[in-house]
Parts: structure tokens; sequence; C-alpha cells
């Protein structure tokens, strides 16, 4: 689990020193996460359960960090205009789904979606018919569909996504 990658960055703690050293230190970690990623796709389908909240968080993260490479890009708008960009966090998203019945034969629908992290929690943790964001900003917008396909490359659809 994380122990395994705090190993691998305490090895690595001069990455910064050389070209070949960070190369090495990149390819280490990108290896790790091919095989945790394995790891959790297998236990879902043995345990043929939903996404644990945990697993969400973590996948999240993961799909975030790996999409948004220019975060600075998301805060490109006019100060208190309607355009004002702002992230809702996991554990609000997470209450928020406490609190409302989602079936099956819903479709959720998020109106200036940013980034896409509602629409991707919804569908990583309710059985619903469909899940969709609408966001009209450039950045936000572009960053949402590229959360989009690592998450659909990542994730098997019996975990919503």
């Amino acid at each position: 689990g994380y122990t395994d990658l705090k190993d691998i960055l305490d090895r690595h703690k001069t990455a910064h020193t050389s070209h070949d050293s960070l190369q090495r230190l990149i390819e280490e970690y990108n290896t790790w996460i091919s095989e945790h990623r394995r790891e959790c796709l297998k236990k879902i389908k043995e345990d043929e359960e939903w996404a644990s909240p945990s697993l969400i968080r973590y996948l999240m993260v993961l799909v975030y960090n790996r999409s948004i490479l220019d975060p600075d890009k998301l805060n490109q708008y006019e100060p208190f205009s309607p355009e004002v960009y702002g992230e809702t966090s996991f554990d609000l998203i997470e209450s928020l789904l406490e609190r409302v019945t989602i079936k099956e034969t819903d479709t959720f629908m998020d109106l200036g979606s940013g980034v896409g992290n509602i629409v991707l929690h919804v569908a990583a943790s309710v059985k619903c018919k469909c899940c969709y964001g609408f966001e009209k900003a450039e950045w936000p917008s572009h960053f949402a569909l590229v959360s989009c396909k690592i998450t659909k490359e990542w994730c098997p659809t019996s975990i919503g996504f």
C-alpha cells in the first residue's frame, strides 16, 4: 500500500540531483501505480461490491493528479463574476450522497461541473442510470474530459464509471 510508495520515495530522495535519478524514480513510481491499480481492481471483482468511499477517494486523488496538470489555468476568471471557479471537497460530496436517494433509473446532472469531480464521484458511488457534467469554462471543461478519459481507462464499469 502506501508504505511501499513511501519506500520508493525514500530510496529516491536525491532524484532531483540528476535527470537519470529522476527518471528512475518516475519509472518505479509508474510501475507501483500499475501494480497497485491491478490489486484494487482485482479486489473489487472478487468482492463484487460497489467501490468503497476510501477506494473512491484514492482513485479520485490519482485521477485529479494525473488530469489537472496546470491548476493555475483554473483560476483564469474575473473576480466576483459568475465565472468564479471553486472545488467541492470529497467529504462534502459524501455527506450530500448520504442525504439524497438516487435510484438506478435516475440520471445525475451537474451544471457548472468544473473539472468533473462531483460527476465522477457520483458515478463511482451510486448505481444510477447515467451521470453528466456541464461546464462552459474552457480549462475546467478540458480537464474534466481528461479526468473522464483517465477514469474510464482505470476503472471497470462495475464501479460505476
